[in-house]
């Protein structure tokens, strides 16, 4: 992971502990939530970091856009992702388990070239609300990625934690 990936990641996790220290704790497990409008959000799966955009359109429908980078050192290269998250909660209270799918476009640039592939990608999860308005995640999903011609297509499993900031 580059040195950026994690100091964003840092700042991410620092901001979220400060929240959640100095509000109050959301109370019984079968609550229901107040309603979210759009947050902040940052996922680690397999040492890449994602950032998300969650729009709340309902109180159980989420889309949510992305942008991940990857800096690859020694002349490796950089992967620059970009893509769109659906997600569908069962239950908004505490615990909320969700599924979805996700469509993303990535472009990799290394010794001078580039290329570009696109994926889809069907998971679900579970968020666990330590406040009304910041909540870890875990997920697993399965990835399928389109490289550029001729290289073939790969399909893969993932699992990622998160961490969301909701207003």
């Amino acid at each position: 992971m580059s040195t950026v990936t994690k100091n964003v990641m840092t700042v991410f996790a620092l901001t979220a502990a400060l929240l959640v220290s100095t509000s109050q704790q959301a109370s019984a497990q079968g609550k229901e939530m107040p309603k979210r409008k759009f947050g902040l959000s940052a996922s680690l799966a397999g040492g890449q970091g994602t950032l998300n955009v969650p729009i709340w359109i309902t109180r159980s429908l989420v889309i949510a856009p992305a942008i991940g980078l990857v800096n690859v050192g020694n002349g490796g290269g950089t992967t620059i992702t970009g893509g769109a998250a659906l997600k569908l909660y069962r239950k908004t209270g505490r615990v909320a388990p969700y599924l979805g799918g996700s469509g993303m476009i990535s472009i990799v640039s290394a010794g001078g070239t580039s290329s570009n592939s696109i994926g889809a990608t069907g998971f679900f999860g579970s968020e666990y609300f330590l406040h009304y308005y910041f909540s870890l995640n875990i997920e697993g999903g399965v990835s399928v990625v389109i490289p550029p011609s001729p290289a073939a297509m790969t399909i893969s499993t993932y699992t990622a934690l998160g961490a969301n900031i909701y207003w």
